[in-house]
């Protein structure tokens, strides 16, 4: 058996910022004084390695008031944990290059062989946004997700072919997980990518408060994570601990004080940012 790790994500990357840690709580000085974002559910609808389809799959990481928390899924080999990972990276880190499974040990898997000719798929995770608290079955969460579909359902050599769309939203009392109109999830689940987009602004328009945010351009979406609290680059470490059995210890093996610094350095600070 292997084991799969799923934590509950802290953005370090944001200057003159200071982390402050007491009594299991992590909080960012600066920042409106926000808890990390804790993953609390993975869903997976019409997409996966034609031989081990995740149609659909819902992944609960949440304990028994609701809440997020450390979690281990236990797997054969082959039970599907490279897919999993492989396509919640996907939309963290949402470009071609950065994709898992394209440079883990042994594979040579691209994201457009996890999507067919007639899938409608969806990448889907929520997050608990909330202070501490007794019961947060109700709480306000953020959901953050991507679309896949083949244009005009042709499955292409084309990765550009591969139309995916991004978008995040914030739950509340009416718009809860389990109503979103997905395989596995709501009652009349969308078939189409434009019908679950339409969907998305629909809520929108309803009550604005819910943020919807619908997004094309990787670059942009990448912004967006960013000011939601999720930023990219740390996932960008979370994919150099998952690229072969072992690379997580070695990321953090430093031969020399200097060179655990220069790794800290790289970790928190934005280089775009820095002055000569």
């Amino acid at each position: 058996f292997c084991a799969v790790s799923i934590y509950g994500l802290l953005s370090l990357n944001a200057p003159a910022y200071f982390l402050l840690i007491g009594q299991g709580e992590y909080r960012l000085v600066g920042w409106g004084n926000l808890l990390m974002p804790k993953l609390r559910r993975v869903h997976f609808a019409s997409i996966g390695w034609p031989d081990a389809r995740l149609s659909p799959l819902s992944l609960d990481l949440a304990d028994d008031l609701g809440g997020a928390t450390d979690s281990v899924l236990w797997l054969r080999n082959g039970g599907g944990k490279s897919s999993i990972l492989n396509l919640f990276f996907s939309t963290f880190r949402p470009g071609l290059s950065d994709f898992l499974g394209r440079a883990v040990e042994g594979q040579r898997r691209h994201l457009a062989d996890y999507v067919a000719a007639d899938d409608s798929a969806f990448v889907l995770t929520e997050w608990e946004l909330d202070a501490p608290s007794t019961d947060k079955r109700d709480a306000r969460t953020l959901v953050v997700g991507q679309s896949l579909e083949w244009r005009d359902r042709v499955k292409s050599a084309d990765p550009s072919r591969l139309h995916r769309r991004f978008f995040s939203f914030f739950t509340d009392g009416a718009l809860t997980w389990s109503a979103i109109p997905l395989q596995g999830l709501g009652e009349q689940p969308c078939t189409t990518q434009e019908a679950f987009v339409s969907w998305l602004r629909a809520h929108h328009a309803e009550r604005p408060a819910r943020e919807v945010v619908v997004e094309d351009s990787q670059r942009k979406w990448g912004e967006h994570l960013l000011a939601l609290g999720l930023d990219p680059e740390l996932f960008h470490y979370q994919l150099k601990m998952n690229r072969r059995e072992g690379a997580a210890d070695e990321l953090f093996r430093f031969p020399t004080a200097t060179a655990f610094v220069e790794f800290f350095i790289e970790l928190t600070l934005d280089t775009a940012r820095a002055g000569v």
